[in-house]
């Protein structure tokens, strides 16, 4: 008897946005190692873009305290909570977010250590 067995790496990495936050779920979660915060962006590729931050890049000082984003971290995901935030995507991409969620495929960069949530690519 032959046996494939499971892993998280064969699964696909996904953001799921309400209009108060982004939920990473465990494959998407794991490229962002142990941040403790992040910082969030807009690139020309219609992504949104995540950066990990460790905590002493945070207290370091050298970062801007208003465009850093804390995190909640369980075992099964990751969470940034921020209305602001996710208005701010809803305006750069022209998408609408609410109480029912919308889940994205992510991509991580490991040249540029970030974590792209592709907002063409929807998942239902």
């Amino acid at each position: 008897m032959v046996t494939t067995w499971f892993s998280i790496e064969t699964s696909e990495g996904l953001a799921t946005i309400y209009d108060t936050n982004i939920t990473l779920n465990v494959v998407a979660m794991a490229q962002l190692g142990d941040a403790y915060g992040v910082k969030v962006g807009y690139d020309d590729n219609d992504s949104v873009v995540i950066m990990p931050l460790s905590k002493a890049d945070v207290l370091r000082g050298d970062i801007d305290a208003k465009s850093v984003f804390l995190i909640k971290a369980h075992s099964s995901y990751m969470r940034i909570s921020s209305s602001l935030l996710v208005k701010m995507i809803a305006e750069h991409s022209h998408l609408s977010f609410s109480k029912t969620p919308q889940r994205f495929k992510t991509e991580y960069d490991g040249d540029a250590k970030i974590l792209r949530i592709i907002l063409k690519e929807r998942r239902d």
